[in-house]
């Protein structure tokens, strides 16, 4: 079973290459010599064992094939400076004999440094079946933290069978505080959903994993957007809080229309006792009555200018910063937190507020965009005093300056 099938993505899978090809015939010292159990050691880095579990359903079927046909494949081994050997591959064919009570286990002993035994061990687990996705995570990023940087990410999942992409999700699953890892192996927590709520802080994190304790159902990617909607608009959120953005009340029909029963649901009192019909009819002259406005007021001065990215660097970077003050936008980097993910974060946090400066020269107003009007400052021919800026291009000026911070503190 490969990462990608273990962790349900859509993503095409390679073809992981089997052990004979990853063990080099130079490297084999011995094939198939009988070492006595006694002899070996099981695998460990830095004195931790591998973190593989051993499913005893398939160690009882595995002893029952060794008792009727003998040991048909030799475990994986290196000899150590203490004249003993440790163990890579054939955990639980090692197990197995030791409870046919056999004393010896063949064995193909390898001249491994530790590097190429981490990498024997990495491999073997690969193409076990049965494997937890935290597991799986756990080996991968051992692996990645220790060896990876000699290694590109196209090599790296060529070398493992899997795509690129599942190499990224390794890392969100990795970024889980370790109540809520066990959720993935469960299938409480599925592989989309991990991705979205990566965003979360670790005490966010902590009351999600008290409201999925709570009411025991798994969390779907859809409600997952909703959680970061929440901490969006309130970090500080409570369970209690998670119960009522994932279980709105039902909307009282009263209405055809969804949207004028979402009105009377919230505001009753706005539009009780009118009918469709009129609410249709007061809905049709607000319309013409904003868009005639619109046209009589859309001369040119009330236009205003988009930013081209370069001019008034100065202004806009103080703008950005300012909206952006209760945005930790290097640990969002760090995650691996795409600029459209972040552009959206911060429409949905900034949207219909607006900011000052002290001096008073320029206002900033969020919307749809982000626009910054000056008090004393003409912009164009035509006397435009906005600047309007995307929220992508406010995304991307954060992480250039973002970066350029990052890249100075590394310097110092």
């Amino acid at each position: 079973m490969k990462f990608d099938k273990i962790l349900a993505t859509s993503q095409s899978r390679t073809k992981a290459p089997t052990e004979d090809t990853v063990i080099e015939e130079s490297r084999i010292i011995k094939d198939n010599a009988e070492i006595p159990l006694t002899d070996i050691d099981f695998y460990s880095d830095n004195n931790v064992a591998q973190p593989f579990n051993i499913d005893e359903e398939e160690l009882n079927r595995l002893t029952e094939s060794i008792k009727s046909m003998g040991q048909l494949t030799p475990a994986t081994v290196r000899e150590l400076d203490s004249g003993k050997y440790e163990l890579l591959s054939g955990h639980k064919r090692y197990i197995a004999l030791q409870k046919l009570e056999k004393k010896t286990i063949l064995c193909r002993v390898c001249d491994f440094n530790d590097k190429e035994a981490f990498k024997a061990v990495c491999h073997a687990n690969i193409q076990r079946k049965g494997e937890n996705p935290t597991e799986i995570c756990n080996m991968f990023n051992g692996y990645r933290q220790r060896f990876g940087e000699d290694m590109s990410v196209t090599e790296m999942s060529t070398f493992f069978g899997i795509s690129p992409k599942t190499l990224y999700r390794c890392i969100h699953i990795n970024n889980l505080i370790d109540e809520l890892k066990p959720l993935v192996d469960t299938g409480m927590l599925s592989i989309h959903a991990v991705e979205i709520i990566d965003a979360l802080n670790d005490e966010q994190q902590k009351v999600l994993f008290d409201y999925l304790k709570k009411v025991e159902k798994a969390l779907t990617p859809k409600a997952a957007k909703q959680v970061i909607e929440l901490a969006d608009q309130n970090k500080d959120f409570t369970v209690d809080d998670i119960d009522k953005a994932l279980n709105p009340p039902k909307i009282k029909k009263v209405y055809k229309s969804p949207v004028y029963n979402t009105i009377y649901s919230v505001e009753p009192l706005l539009i009780q006792g009118m009918s469709e019909q009129e609410l249709d009819e007061l809905v049709y002259r607000l319309l013409k009555q904003h868009m005639t406005e619109q046209q009589e007021g859309g001369n040119e001065a009330t236009k205003p200018v988009r930013w081209d990215g370069k001019s008034m660097q100065v202004e806009v970077d103080t703008a950005v910063i300012r909206i952006s003050r209760k945005y930790d936008i290097r640990r969002m980097l760090e995650r691996n937190i795409s600029a459209f993910d972040i552009a959206t974060q911060l429409r949905n946090h900034c949207i219909n507020t607006s900011y000052g400066t002290p001096d008073g020269e320029y206002t900033i107003f969020c919307g749809d965009t982000m626009l910054i009007k000056f008090t004393n400052r003409i912009l164009n021919a035509n006397g435009a005093t906005r600047l309007e800026l995307t929220w992508r291009q406010v995304a991307d000026e954060l992480i250039k300056l973002t970066e350029l911070s990052m890249d100075n503190l590394k310097s110092e």
